[in-house]
């Protein structure tokens, strides 16, 4: 019994964990496929992204280094330092 819930809790963790690397490596996506999907319909994330110019230059260095450690897998302290910095970011 306290076996299973262990499990449970494990496998909860694990897919919070992969939720949030996708949806971190959405942004990317998003910009990836509105360039692909500019010419044949408008989407909501495109309107938003236009509504709130930024110059491209500025966003591409940062987004490089998360991309690098995505590749690898994280020990579980360097992930957790980077949950934190991404808490702290979204503040």
């Amino acid at each position: 019994m306290e076996q299973q819930r262990s499990r449970n809790l494990g496998k909860a963790r694990r897919d919070r964990e992969r939720r949030q690397r996708r949806s971190a490596a959405k942004p990317q996506a998003r910009a990836a496929q509105a360039q692909s999907q500019s010419k044949s319909q408008p989407q909501p994330a495109q309107a938003q992204a236009q509504s709130q110019p930024k110059p491209a230059q500025a966003q591409v260095p940062p987004q490089s280094p998360p991309l690098l450690a995505r590749l690898r897998p994280l020990p579980r302290r360097e992930l957790r330092a980077v949950e934190e910095a991404a808490k702290v970011q979204r503040k």
